[in-house]
């Protein structure tokens, strides 16, 4: 073993020195500070008597394992063979005059709190192994507690094949040393049951690996990244087609929605015409009717007229008809007040009919504020008619006031007045029909205002659907652009890392030409690979 191809180490760690003979090779290395763990105290007092001279050693006499506590340690005639494990038949097999002692309990210390507790610093430190059995778990141990990165040289004595049941091949433990950065640099097979290998690690090239890992590690994740970015990219265009689309889509209904309720409104004009063609039909009817009154009673007068002249020559024919005129007048007084309790009668209806006509036109007013000027002319034709109704009956009882006072002459006369009644009754009838058809009409009027009122609430309730789905897209759209803003966020952290890498492997590689430059001779020697 080439030992002087080391250079000095802050601090050597020595575990299962036994005799001692490999720990005398490993002191030849100038070290600060020389710890050794010996399980067997004997070994641990005799180690310490052999380099007493050493002002740097410190000998333990410790057990260490992965973790702290009580552990059974299989003993034999040879200390150096004693173990944390029971042995294989190739231990035996090995040294044939090697017998077994009784088994016996020690107390083991955990490794990594032992070696925290030394103060471990940088990573020019050297680690020498002799435990067969525990060499692979005591080296995980330390790689798990992130302590084996502080070593840059490892001696390791380990056989070829497993002496204890716990201890794993040789090829098994090169393998786990080269994974975490350390390279086999040298083989002493002058013991051949025990090959001694020394195992180097270059911490600048180490890192500089790691940072290439991690720059190619940032470059997938970027590359991860910009493809994410990319796919949420085209789902957010994506989104936006859906979201034109799904604009043109409620465009479109809401001008359906416009062109029907036009064509509502329409509807409602041209229903407004009819109605106000039937009305005013209806009040040239009315006219007409008015107008044939006033001839019946011009009509009438003229017959009256003529009956006067008739009654100077039957004058004294009536004085003897006297008794029978009181009679008749009686019974026409009789007929009279029959006509004038149906004409109120009328009156009543008429004055019903007005009333529920108001109601309706009021309750259309509020359903339906374009039919406004059209129920007040019905209300107002209405009114006319019942003042016209009021203006005939005055009028009748103008003519019974002077049948009163003339009663004489209405004996020549009672059939035209019983005539004059009848037309009246049946004017009254025919204007209560006018005024059920107004009703008729007004009723109708109404339905239509509810029908057209309820497609309005249809209308209005597609509408508020369409501005609900319309919300709803532009919450996804405002999410989408929210994960696209994050996605950007994240690409600017990763490139600045990046950066913040690339100004630290600057400054590496610039302290490292600094030192090939100003001290050569510290990179010169360099262990054999």
């Amino acid at each position: 073993m080439q030992w002087s191809s080391i250079p000095s180490v802050k601090q050597l760690i020595a575990i299962g020195a036994g005799t001692g003979d490999v720990l005398s090779q490993c002191l030849t290395i100038p070290a600060d500070s020389v710890t050794v763990f010996e399980a067997d105290a004997t070994l641990a007092q005799q180690l310490a008597k052999q380099f007493a001279g050493n002002k740097a050693l410190n000998v333990k006499a410790h057990a260490v394992s992965d973790q702290a506590g009580t552990a059974v340690m299989s003993c034999f005639n040879l200390a150096q063979c004693n173990a944390l494990a029971p042995a294989t038949a190739l231990l035996a097999e090995l040294f044939p005059g090697l017998k077994a002692l009784p088994e016996k309990e020690v107390q083991t210390l955990a490794l990594a709190n032992e070696l925290n507790a030394s103060k471990l610093h940088g990573q020019q430190n050297m680690l020498l192994l002799e435990l067969p059995a525990q060499n692979l778990a005591l080296l995980t141990h330390l790689a798990e507690t992130d302590i084996l990165q502080h070593f840059s040289h490892l001696v390791v004595q380990h056989s070829e094949q497993p002496l204890y049941k716990s201890a794993a091949p040789l090829n098994e433990l090169t393998q786990y040393l080269a994974a975490n950065g350390f390279e086999l640099s040298e083989t002493d097979n002058s013991d051949a049951d025990f090959p001694l290998l020394r195992f180097y690690r270059d911490a600048q090239a180490q890192q500089l690996k790691q940072a290439n890992q991690r720059i190619a590690e940032l470059t997938t994740q970027l590359e991860t990244e910009q493809q994410q970015r990319q796919q949420a990219k085209q789902q957010h265009d994506e989104a936006l087609n859906a979201q034109s689309t799904t604009q043109a889509e409620i465009t479109k209904q809401l001008d359906a929605a416009k062109q029907q309720l036009d064509a509502a409104k329409q509807q409602a004009e041209q229903q407004k015409a009819e109605l106000a063609k039937q009305f005013e039909a209806a009040k040239q009817q009315f006219a007409t009717e008015q107008q044939q009154s006033e001839q019946a009673k011009a009509e009438l007068k003229k017959q009256f007229d003529a009956g006067k002249q008739q009654l100077d020559s039957v004058k004294q024919q009536a004085s003897a008809d006297k008794q029978q005129a009181e009679q008749d007048k009686t019974e026409l007084a009789k007929q009279f007040e029959a006509a004038k309790q149906q004409l109120a009668k009328e009156q009543r209806q008429s004055e019903q009919a007005k009333a529920e006509l108001v109601k309706q036109l009021e309750a259309a007013k509020q359903q339906a504020e374009q039919a406004k000027v059209e129920l007040a002319k019905q209300l107002q034709a209405a009114q006319q008619q019942v003042t016209a109704l009021n203006n005939t009956q005055t009028a009748l009882n103008t003519k019974i006031a002077d049948s009163d006072s003339q009663s004489k002459q209405l004996n020549t006369a009672k059939a035209e007045l019983e005539q004059e009644l009848k037309r009246t009754s049946q004017s009254l009838k025919q204007e209560s029909e006018l005024n059920q058809k107004h009703k008729s009409w007004a009723e109708t009027l109404k339905t239509q205002n509810e029908q057209l009122n309820k497609e309005l609430k249809e209308q209005q309730r597609s509408s508020q659907l369409s501005v609900k789905l319309l919300a709803k897209v532009e919450a996804d759209a405002s999410e989408l652009r929210g994960r696209y803003a994050q996605l950007l966020k994240t690409e600017q952290e990763l490139r600045s890392l990046i950066g913040e890498l690339y100004i630290k492997l600057s400054a590496a590689s610039k302290f490292y030409n600094q030192l090939e430059q100003e001290h050569p001779e510290l990179l010169e020697v360099k262990p054999a690979r």
